[in-house]
């Protein structure tokens, strides 16, 4: 029995990467304890409003965030553990917004100034978890598995020694308000139940999120938190971490900027030249970018075409549906023309003889180069035979 209930309690945190905060920078700092945690809110389930301009929002109030409980293994367990408040700021934070904290008992000089309004508009929450508004701490260690936090106990303001992380190893957890972990970053020994591990100490290093999925250890990296150390300084507190990072979270909203609508445009590339060889491409500006094409004749069945441009066209209307990759959708259509009969005359209508040339009228007409004129002359011209003439 207690090995199903754990099961199920894993599944249900596993479910929760839909919507959730994923820890996109973990730094131990140069010294001492000078460390902070960089999460990013997502949803890969959400629904845009396509309308609206801005992006969807999530709620993390009593939301936890913690090391180690024993989950992950029996070291670098800190007493207690610390959880974002019932304020109304943490009801409404829209997707795509970081959220850094640290601890200011010790900080760490790469840390940006505080910065605790979602009115400025610039995407980002930089807090102090010993602000007694926005956090809470608990002194109670949780129990060893995947969901075990309590429901009293917590008192304003947010102590970070509730949640020190070790060098020689530790995780860096964030819990859901059903008090199950959604997230893991950990190194060293403490190794048990991971999702992004890390080997070796963390002195003096940040762990890091860089590419297109937070969930794949290939898309994590390890890097220099103490420049006079190692030479380098790979900590961004605040910020992405680098320009595909930047590309991820941008996908949620827009890049911290106004989402328009979708607005769809076509163009004929080329009518019908010879037997259903018309082409037309579509385009898209708004909304966020990353669109998808989808092709359809004029009864709105798909011609199972879905590139940006459709070819081998026959003669008539096509639509396509542009959709974007927040799953707003616009529509528009082209009409193909039939191709143009060629037509050729004779300029000179008289007597031909035998090595007299014969001029045609300029025809405007696109022929490939594998076709062939054929002219086929009606008469004999002064003992001529009829003959075929191509070219």
């Amino acid at each position: 029995m207690l090995k199903l209930l754990l099961l199920f309690l894993l599944l249900f945190a596993i479910k929760g990467y839909s919507q959730t905060l994923i820890m996109n920078e973990v730094s131990q700092g140069e010294m001492g304890n000078m460390e902070y945690v960089e999460f990013v809110v997502i949803d890969t389930t959400v629904i845009y409003d396509c309308s609206s301009g801005v992006p969807p929002s999530i709620d993390i109030r009593g939301w936890i965030f913690d090391d180690n409980n024993g989950y992950h293994g029996p070291n670098g367990i800190a007493t207690g553990a610390i959880r974002f408040s019932f304020d109304p700021m943490w009801s409404n934070i829209p997707l795509g917004t970081i959220i850094l904290i640290y601890n200011d008992a010790d900080p760490n000089p790469e840390v940006p100034l505080i910065d605790v309004s979602m009115a400025d508009g610039n995407c980002q929450i930089v807090a102090p978890v010993s602000d007694v508004i926005l956090f809470e701490s608990n002194a109670a260690t949780p129990g060893a598995v995947a969901c075990s936090y309590p429901v009293v106990g917590w008192t304003p303001g947010g102590n970070w020694s509730n949640t020190y992380l070790r060098n020689g190893g530790d995780c860096a957890r964030i819990v859901d308000l059903a008090g199950c972990e959604v997230f893991s970053v950990c190194w060293g020994d403490v190794n048990l139940n991971t999702l992004i591990y890390f080997g070796g100490s963390a002195t003096n290093t940040v762990y890091y999120f860089n590419d297109v999925d937070p969930n794949n250890q290939m898309n994590w990296s390890s890097g220099c938190a103490d420049l006079p150390n190692c030479g380098t300084q790979d900590q961004t507190p605040g910020a992405p971490n680098n320009a595909a990072n930047a590309l991820y979270i941008g996908s949620f909203n827009n890049s911290c900027t106004p989402i328009p609508p979708i607005v769809a445009s076509a163009v004929v590339d080329n009518d019908e030249l010879c037997s259903c060889d018309g082409q037309a491409t579509a385009s898209a500006v708004g909304s966020i970018p990353g669109y998808s094409y989808e092709w359809y004749d004029n009864s709105f069945v798909a011609i199972g075409q879905t590139s940006a441009t459709a070819t081998g066209l026959c003669p008539g209307t096509y639509n396509v549906i542009i959709t974007s990759s927040i799953d707003c959708s616009d529509t528009v259509n082209v009409t193909i023309a039939p191709g143009t009969p060629l037509n050729v005359t004779a300029i000179n209508s008289g007597t031909s003889c035998i090595g007299d040339t014969v001029t045609l009228n300029e025809i405007n007409y696109y022929l490939p180069k594998s076709e062939k004129i054929e002219i086929r002359q009606n008469k004999h011209l002064n003992n001529m035979v009829e003959q075929d003439h191509r070219f």
